[in-house]
């Protein structure tokens, strides 16, 4: 388990977040988590990018798209 310490950031405050504890529950810089409190506990939940999966595939083929005749000779 991490500890961090609460720092003030402008009207509100800030937690940052050890890199290891962001991608062990899969989270990136700029991803959106929604806040809920129960039991005297924070917590942070991803928000679901619906866009995310069909980004990744547009990415993908291009990728493949222009490397496309690498990857024949490679084959």
């Amino acid at each position: 388990m991490s500890e961090a310490t609460i720092v003030p950031l402008g009207d509100g405050a800030a937690v940052a977040l050890p890199e290891a504890v962001i991608e062990s529950v899969g989270l990136r810089i700029g991803d959106k988590v929604e806040l809920s409190v129960g039991n005297r506990q924070l917590i942070l939940s991803p928000v679901e990018d619906p866009t995310r999966e069909s980004r990744f595939a547009e990415i993908a083929r291009d990728v493949f798209e222009r490397r496309e005749e690498a990857y024949r000779r490679l084959a």
